[in-house]
C-alpha cells in the first residue's frame, strides 16, 4: 500500500517516480493500493468545520462546489465532488480514471433559484469545443448537432430507433426528465454549451456554460458503466413587479384630517385570478383565489412587491386610513412573458382614493343666506371637540371625519335674538360626495300689547329658565323683541315685573321653544281696569272719595271721581275691593265691590252707583182752615215697610232727609188730634228736583158734631216750596224707582 506520496508529494515528476517504484517492487500478480485523500475532505473539514471563511472564495463556486483548478493542493491531481449514496437518493455509479478516457456529457436543465431539475418543457443545446466548433456525433449516417431535454410537454413517446427521425436534433425518452445525455462521447477537453432554445417560463442564458473533461477524473458512470461528465445548466425565470402608488384626491376644506405627508398604512390584498403554473414541472404554484400577499404602504404612498410568478392576480384594497374612502375598484395585474432576456416584467398601479366631505350650513328659517355669529362644534361619540369655529357668510367644510362613524353638531353660543339650536346628529357616509347637514335658528318673538293688539312700550319683561334663572330681560317699546338665551325644547316662563302707568299687570306666561323649525311668536297682553262711578239715574258722580284695596287691606290706590279711573298697581288674577270712602251731598255711599282681575285679554270695567237722595216737607194741615195741625202722630215707610221716620206734627212742615230718589214712601197717621178724623195713608214718589223740595200736605177733617156728619178723609197734597226766585211749576209725573243695591 503506497499510503503517502499521493497526498504529500506535490511535483508530478516525484508522484511518478513513487509509482514507478512501488510497481519494480511488486511481485508479479501483486495488487498496488494507493490511499486516495481527495482534497474536498479537506476543504469540507477545514472550512464546514471550523474555518470556512478562509480561502472561501478560492476554492468554492457560488453553490459550494469544489473549483477545478489545474495545480490541486494535496494531491497534484484534478479532482471532482463526490455525490455520496443516501437512503433517499438513487444509486449513483462512479469510476476513477487516471488516464484519458471518453465521456458521455449528461446536461441537466435546472431552474437557478429552487435548483429543481425543469421537467415540464424541453431545452436546446449546443457543445462547441475550445476552439468554437460545433460538436457533431453522427449515428446511423445521421448528423446530430443539438441536444434536446427529456420533458412532459414536447418529448412524445420516442424509442432508441426513432432518434434518428429527429434529424439534427437529439432527444430521447429514456433520458431523465430534465436531461440530455449525449450518445458519443467527448474527448478530454474544455467544451461550452450554447442554449439554443430556452424552456417555457425561463430566460436564455447570460453567457455559455463552460465545462472540462480532464484526462483523469473521478466520475459518475451509466448503469452500463459508460463514465458521463455531468454537465448542470441553470436557468433563471421571469419574475413580475407590482408597483402601488397611492394617490390622495386634492380638496380645499376648512379643516382637514387627512395626512397627505404621510400615506403609509392603507392595506392591499393580491389575489390569485387564475392558477398559476411553474414553468419547473407544471404544478400548480398557486391557485386561484388565493391570497398572494396582503401589503401595506409606506410613509411615500408607495407598495413595491417583487418576484411575483408570471400570472394573471387581482389586486385590491382593503383597509384605508380613517377618513378616506376605500377604492372598491378591483385591478387587474396581469404579468406575461414577452422575450427570453426580459428579467422582470413591471406593472404599476395608481390607486386614488376619495376623502369624506362635511359641509356644516348655518342658516335662519326664512333666509336663504348663512347665518353669521353662531358659534358651533363637532364632537365624536366620545364627546371630544373635534371642531369649532363661527359661522360667517360661507359654509364651513370638514374633509376626513372617519366614515360610518356618527358625531354632533352643536350650537354653543347661538346669533343674538336666535333661539339655541338642538344639537343635531349625522354619522358620516362613505360615498366620497359632499354631505352637508343644515342647522336652523328660529326666532322666538315677545309682544307686548294692549287689548287692542298695539304694541305697548314701558313694561319690564323677564324670561325665566326652568331653574329660575334670568335668560333675558328688557322693556318693552313699540316693536316686538326677539329674545335671546333660548333652546329648542326647553320651557320657560314669560313675566311682566313692571307695567306701563294704567295697566294691571299680566299674569305669567309658561311657553315651550318646539323644536320645529319655524319661528315662533308669544303675546303678552296688558289690560286695563277702568272704574266709573253713576247714580241710580245713570247720571255721572263727582267728588267721590274712592280706594281699591287688595286682599290684604292695603290701599292698592285712591281717588276722587271726576271722570272714569284706570287703576294702577293691579295683578291680573288677583282680587280686590272697591271701596266709596265718601259719597257727595245728596248720595248714599255704595257697598263695597269686590273683584277679581280676569285673565281675559280684555279690559275691565267696574261701575259703582250711588244712590241719589232728596229732601221731602211733610205738613199736617186741618183740611177746613187749611192751617197746621199739630198733635198728630205720623211716620214714613219705605216700600218693604221699614219705618224712615216717625214724628208728631207741629205748626210747621217736617224734613225727611236722605229718601231715595224714585223710591215710593208710604205716609202714615198714626193717632190724630184730639177732635180730628185720622186721615188716611198717603203714596208718594220721591222726585228728582233739583234744589226743589218736594213738600206732601196730609188734611185731617174734624170729627163733626152731630149737626154736622160730614166724612173724615185725608187729603194728599203735594204742594212745592220754591227756594229764592224759583217758580211754581205743575207736578211732573212720579217715577218709581226702585232701590238698587250698585255693583
Amino acid at each position: 500500500m503506497v499510503l503517502g506520496p499521493m497526498y504529500h508529494l506535490y511535483d508530478e515528476n516525484e508522484i511518478n517516480k513513487a509509482i514507478d517504484e512501488a510497481i519494480r517492487v511488486t511481485k508479479p500478480n501483486g495488487i498496488i493500493m494507493f490511499a486516495f485523500l481527495s482534497v474536498y475532505g479537506i476543504m469540507y473539514a477545514n472550512y464546514l468545520y471550523g474555518k470556512w471563511s478562509i480561502d472561501q472564495e478560492e476554492n468554492f463556486t457560488n453553490d459550494y462546489s469544489v473549483k477545478h483548478f489545474k495545480e490541486q493542493l494535496f494531491t497534484g491531481y484534478d479532482i471532482v465532488e463526490f455525490e455520496v449514496t443516501t437512503v433517499d437518493q438513487p444509486m449513483k455509479y462512479y469510476t476513477i480514471n487516471n488516464r484519458p478516457t471518453p465521456y458521455e456529457v449528461l446536461i441537466e436543465k435546472q431552474d437557478l433559484d429552487t435548483g429543481k431539475t425543469v421537467t415540464l418543457s424541453s431545452a436546446k443545446f449546443q457543445i462547441k469545443d475550445s476552439d468554437g466548433n460545433i460538436v457533431t456525433q453522427s449515428i446511423a449516417g445521421k448528423n446530430y448537432t443539438t441536444f434536446v431535454t427529456n420533458s412532459d410537454g414536447k418529448i412524445g413517446v420516442l424509442t432508441q430507433v426513432s432518434r434518428a427521425l429527429l434529424g439534427k436534433e437529439w432527444q430521447s425518452e429514456e433520458d431523465a426528465k430534465g436531461t440530455v445525455l449525449t450518445p458519443l462521447t467527448l474527448e478530454a477537453g474544455i467544451y461550452t454549451i450554447d442554449e439554443i432554445e430556452t424552456p417555457d417560463g425561463f430566460l436564455e442564458l447570460e453567457e455559455p456554460v463552460e465545462f472540462t473533461i480532464n484526462k483523469s477524473f473521478v466520475s459518475e458512470t451509466t448503469e452500463n458503466g459508460t463514465p458521463i461528465v455531468k454537465v448542470i445548466v441553470k436557468n433563471d425565470q421571469p419574475t413580475g413587479k407590482l408597483v402601488i402608488n397611492k394617490k390622495i384626491e386634492d380638496f380645499d376644506a376648512d379643516t382637514t384630517f387627512i395626512n397627505r405627508e404621510d400615506l403609509s398604512g392603507y392595506e392591499f390584498t393580491l389575489y390569485v385570478k387564475e392558477d398559476v403554473i411553474s414553468p419547473i414541472d407544471g404544478s400548480v404554484l398557486y391557485k386561484a383565489n388565493d391570497i398572494y400577499g396582503t401589503y401595506k404602504t409606506d410613509e411615500n404612498g408607495n407598495i413595491t412587491v417583487t418576484d411575483i410568478p408570471m400570472g394573471s392576480y387581482i389586486l385590491k384594497e382593503i383597509s384605508v386610513l380613517d377618513g378616506c374612502i376605500l377604492n372598491e375598484e378591483s385591478k387587474d395585474v396581469i404579468f406575461t412573458q414577452k422575450d427570453t432576456v426580459t428579467k422582470e416584467y413591471v406593472v404599476d398601479q395608481d390607486i386614488t382614493n376619495k376623502t369624506t366631505k362635511l359641509e356644516l350650513s348655518k342658516k335662519s328659517v326664512t333666509g336663504e343666506e348663512e347665518l353669521e355669529g353662531a358659534e358651533l362644534e363637532v364632537r365624536d361619540e366620545d364627546g371630544n371637540v373635534i371642531d369649532s369655529w363661527t359661522s360667517g357668510k360661507k359654509t364651513h367644510i370638514i374633509e376626513g371625519l372617519t366614515a360610518g362613524k356618527t358625531y354632533t353638531l352643536t350650537e354653543a353660543i347661538c346669533p343674538d335674538g336666535y333661539v339655541k339650536a338642538t344639537t343635531i346628529e349625522f354619522t358620516i357616509d362613505a360615498t366620497g360626495e359632499i354631505q352637508t347637514v343644515t342647522m336652523i335658528d328660529k326666532v322666538v318673538t315677545m309682544s307686548k300689547q294692549d287689548v287692542a293688539g298695539k304694541e305697548l312700550p314701558g313694561a319690564k319683561i323677564q324670561v325665566f329658565n326652568e331653574d329660575g334663572d334670568i335668560v333675558d330681560e328688557w322693556t318693552s317699546t313699540t316693536e316686538s323683541h326677539n329674545i335671546i338665551g333660548l333652546e329648542e325644547g326647553q320651557t320657560y316662563t314669560l313675566h311682566e315685573d313692571a307695567v306701563p302707568a294704567g295697566y294691571a299687570l299680566a299674569t305669567d306666561i309658561k311657553f315651550t321653544v318646539t323644536t320645529e323649525k319655524k319661528d315662533q311668536t308669544v303675546i303678552m297682553t296688558d289690560k286695563q281696569v277702568i272704574i266709573s262711578k253713576y247714580d241710580q239715574l245713570s247720571a255721572y258722580i263727582k267728588g267721590a272719595k274712592l280706594q281699591v284695596l287688595d286682599s290684604t287691606g292695603t290701599v292698592i290706590a285712591e281717588w276722587e271721581s271726576d271722570e272714569d279711573y284706570t287703576v294702577e298697581g293691579l295683578k291680573v288674577g288677583e282680587t280686590y275691593v272697591l271701596h266709596e270712602v265718601s259719597a257727595p251731598k245728596g248720595y248714599n255711599k255704595a257697598d263695597n265691590i269686590e273683584f277679581t282681575v280676569k285673565d281675559d285679554g280684555n279690559n275691565q270695567y267696574i261701575k259703582m252707583i250711588d244712590i241719589k237722595t232728596d229732601n221731602v216737607a211733610i205738613t199736617k194741615y186741618d183740611a177746613t182752615n187749611k192751617k197746621e195741625l199739630p198733635g198728630a202722630k205720623l211716620k214714613v215707610t219705605d216700600s218693604k215697610g221699614n219705618i224712615i221716620d216717625e214724628w208728631t206734627s207741629t205748626k210747621e212742615a217736617h224734613n225727611i232727609d236722605g229718601l231715595v230718589i224714585g223710591d215710593e214712601y208710604t205716609l202714615t197717621e198714626i193717632t190724630a188730634p184730639n177732635g180730628y178724623q185720622k186721615a188716611e195713608s198717603i203714596k208718594f214718589t220721591v222726585q228728582d228736583n233739583g234744589t226743589v223740595v218736594q213738600k206732601i200736605n196730609m188734611y185731617d177733617n174734624a170729627i163733626p158734631t152731630q149737626k154736622t156728619k160730614a166724612p173724615n178723609t185725608g187729603v194728599y197734597d203735594q204742594m212745592p216750596i220754591y227756594l229764592g226766585t224759583a217758580t211754581v211749576s205743575g207736578l211732573a209725573a212720579l217715577l218709581l224707582l226702585r232701590k238698587r243695591k250698585q255693583h
